[in-house]
């Protein structure tokens, strides 16, 4: 039979040991700057799933070191990472670790993780929440020292007249030259009438000058800057020349002479007003223009140049899109890990349903109040209850209860006394039983299976326990409360009924104290029971002000 129950403690020993499945394993080890909330024997963990268990923690270089013990079938690989992962909102945390790419060589046996992922915990959310107060600190210190002080209210006072005497003085102003302003602007139109004409002489020659544009880049041959000739200088106005005679084949009559004809290579000539000149020979008229021409689709070409270097860059930086993107699906960088490594993902995941959990709870629990006052026959007294229930679901509740009884809150207190008085015994003990008019204080636990609902906890600032029947749809109760252990020799048993005959208004009677004839009472009362909900409809009509 010993041996047995050996065997099975041993058994049980190996189920609940965070050791189990490290025999025969190696140690690797590894540094933290902070290893708050982590102990020896917490879990090491992959993927969720426990790898191995810690060692050892020690101070190392003014960071702490952590000394693992892993599981022999586990390998973990030269670019394994570490770091540390908080299990709940009080600051228990547990290890965890990537083990690393296969083919890689494998930590040996008293090696160390090299790569840390530090995980954003409470604290550096604080700090930061911190730093953004400072920073709004500093900001309305610097408003309250310019704007709030009095040298800053005489200057807010000061650019207020000025704007006011600058708006005075413009008022002034456009009244004094609203003659010249309206004259000016008849002006205005009348030039606009008489220069009609002209603009449209302009827009005629802007819209030849886009056809010639357009026309030269549709087909116009660029002109090799060897071929294209000087340009021809302008001539100086002259004198009208009298009327000439006509001249021989190949010369033009007097008058103005257009200018000399040039060479292959060279421009022509300006022409001059008022002299006779030569004709031009064949073959060599408009070089001029061929220049110009030639020049203009310089510039065009130079355009187009600047559009291939700008799609030049522009494939350049898609080329560089496409390495990031690389990058990020072989896993690396910061984004690269979150959308490859299954452990940071899990470790968000996590994250994200923790507090879903945390905030949905405080989203579930439900608020309930009551106020109750009891009638007391016997006694002619009247007793006053205020309830408080947290209720974070269907089966379970948590009372918290103040309660004005007249019998007051009972103490008991045992004296020893020692005596030199003859007429006492040298020692003896006194029982005092104190009576004072001091508020009690419930609270209790609750838990409902079926129509029964069982409450265990403080009654009236003694222990208690308590047993409730609900019947009709939870509209009828029947409720049971056994307290008051210690105060007389037979602890106080209370019945009670009550019964929902209004909305939100019970009707309750019973019996106290049924144990103790000399202290046993009848009551009957009221008990006004309400929820958040009804507090959220009562609340927007509640006065604001008294």
């Amino acid at each position: 039979m010993t041996i047995a129950l050996a065997g099975a403690a041993y058994g049980g020993f190996r189920f609940i040991s965070r050791e189990a499945g490290t025999e025969g394993g190696y140690r690797v080890w590894a540094t933290f700057p902070d290893i708050t909330g982590v102990a020896p024997k917490s879990r090491v963990m992959i993927s969720g799933i426990q790898v191995g268990v810690v060692d050892r923690i020690s101070l190392q270089n003014g960071e702490a070191r952590v000394d693992i013990k892993m599981n022999p079938d586990v390998p973990l690989f030269v670019d394994a990472a570490i770091g540390k992962k908080a299990t709940s909102l009080i600051g228990e945390s547990f290890i965890v670790l990537t083990p690393g790419t296969e083919g890689k060589d494998r930590i040996p046996d008293q090696g160390r993780i090299l790569l840390y992922v530090e995980e954003p915990n409470i604290q550096s959310l604080q700090n930061q929440v911190a730093d953004i107060l400072k920073d709004v600190k500093s900001v309305t210190e610097s408003l309250r020292n310019t704007v709030g002080s009095d040298q800053g209210q005489t200057q807010i006072a000061e650019i207020l007249k000025n704007l006011a005497e600058v708006t005075d003085e413009l008022n002034k102003t456009v009244r004094d030259n609203r003659a010249g302003v309206t004259q000016t602007i008849h002006n205005i139109n009348a030039i606009t009438g008489d220069a009609g004409p002209r603009i449209r002489e302009i827009l005629d020659n802007v819209n030849q000058v886009t056809r010639d544009v357009r026309a030269m880049t549709a087909s116009a041959e660029p002109i090799p800057l060897a071929q294209t000739g000087q340009f021809g200088q302008l001539g100086q106005p002259g004198e009208p020349g009298a009327p000439g005679q006509t001249g021989a084949p190949g010369q033009t009559g007097v008058g103005a002479q257009p200018g000399q004809g040039a060479q292959p290579g060279q421009a022509g000539q300006g022409a001059q007003a008022g002299v006779a000149g030569q004709a031009v020979q064949p073959g060599q008229a408009g070089q001029a223009l061929q220049a110009g021409q030639g020049r203009q689709a310089g510039e065009i070409r130079k355009t187009v140049e600047r559009i291939e270097r700008a799609s030049a860059s522009l494939e350049s930086t898609l080329r560089h899109a496409d390495n990031v993107a690389a990058r990020i699906d072989r896993g690396e960088g910061t984004l690269g890990r979150l959308s490859k490594d299954e452990a940071l993902i899990n470790e968000v995941e996590n994250t994200v349903d923790t507090i879903g959990d945390f905030v949905g709870g405080i989203g579930r629990l439900q608020t309930i109040v009551g106020l109750r006052t009891d009638y007391n026959f016997l006694a002619n007294t009247i007793k006053s209850y205020v309830e408080l229930r947290l209720q974070p679901s269907e089966d379970k509740y948590y009372v918290i209860e103040l309660v004005n009884d007249p019998r007051g809150l009972t103490q008991f207190e045992q004296i020893d006394v020692d005596t030199t008085n003859p007429n006492q015994p040298s020692h003896y003990r006194e029982i005092r039983t104190i009576t004072t008019n001091s508020f009690r204080f419930s609270f209790q636990f609750a838990k409902r299976m079926g129509p029964f609902t069982g409450r265990f906890g403080i009654r009236e600032s003694t222990g208690g326990i308590g047993l409730d029947l609900h019947l009709l749809d939870d509209r009828f109760e029947l409720r049971q409360d056994l307290f008051g252990f210690g105060e007389e020799l037979s602890p106080r048993w209370r019945i009670a009924v009550s019964y929902e005959f209004l909305r939100k208004l019970w009707l309750l009677g019973g019996v106290d104290d049924i144990l103790n004839a000399d202290r046993r009472d009848y009551f009957v009362g009221l008990q006004l029971r309400f929820n958040d909900q009804d507090l959220k409809t009562i609340l927007p009509f509640a006065p604001t002000s008294f």
